[in-house]
């Protein structure tokens, strides 16, 4: 976010329609500019290895998941969370060089100049990542409970017919698949909560997009 940075914009500049284009949406009295939303989309297509699109409907969908993570840095500073170190995006930035560029230095920086994002950028995105992770772990799974009913309705109802779907050989023993099958239930209820907890807290909010900044 560059709440400060745009509030010293404006104190210093006319108010006009290109200023007004710079700010995307509010959250609360949190500010997301257009250049935040850009910056959002640039990242997330270098790390996915995408083609650049900043067609309004990429740069709208970008700035729906920034309202997510403004709600949800919100939520942190109020639980008092703390974050991981920064040698968790270290070794993530390691990775990303190892497995979407060989390696190679050249191509990373070549990328980065494709994109047009910076490193710093790129480094926050990786932390960010971790950080969202790790506080959803400790937020919402706690109350995440797989029963082995859930486990066998699964695998009748489920495992069996995909399997029987894409291959002739017999389905494997349900306690071969069974911590396969846990893993994803428990994503699967993750997944829901946060999705329930998110939709409670944007009703919560006062959500306003400059709509005239996605065209």
């Amino acid at each position: 976010m560059r709440t400060c940075s745009l509030i010293a914009f404006l104190c210093v500049a006319p108010l006009s329609a290109e200023i007004v284009d710079r700010l995307a949406v509010t959250v609360a009295s949190a500010v997301v500019t257009l250049e935040d939303v850009r910056t959002q989309v640039r990242v997330a297509a270098l790390i996915d290895g995408q083609p650049l699109k900043l067609e309004p409907a990429t740069l709208r969908e970008a700035a729906e998941r920034l309202v997510d993570q403004t709600i949800i840095r919100r939520e942190m500073v109020l639980a008092d969370y703390t974050p991981p170190e920064p040698a968790a995006a270290s070794s993530l930035l390691a990775e990303l060089k190892k497995t979407r560029f060989q390696g190679s230095d050249l191509l990373y920086r070549a990328s980065l100049e494709a994109y047009r994002v910076s490193e710093p950028d790129l480094v926050a995105q990786l932390q960010w990542q971790v950080t969202l992770l790790r506080f959803i772990d400790s937020r919402f799974r706690p109350g995440i409970q797989v029963t082995p009913e859930d486990v066998l309705n699964y695998y009748q109802q489920k495992f069996i017919p995909d399997w029987r779907a894409t291959s002739t050989a017999p389905p494997p023993p349900a306690g071969q698949v069974r911590n396969r099958i846990e893993l994803l239930l428990e994503q699967q209820q993750l997944d829901a909560s946060v999705e329930r907890w998110l939709n409670q807290a944007r009703t919560q909010t006062v959500i306003r997009f400059r709509e005239e900044a996605f065209r």
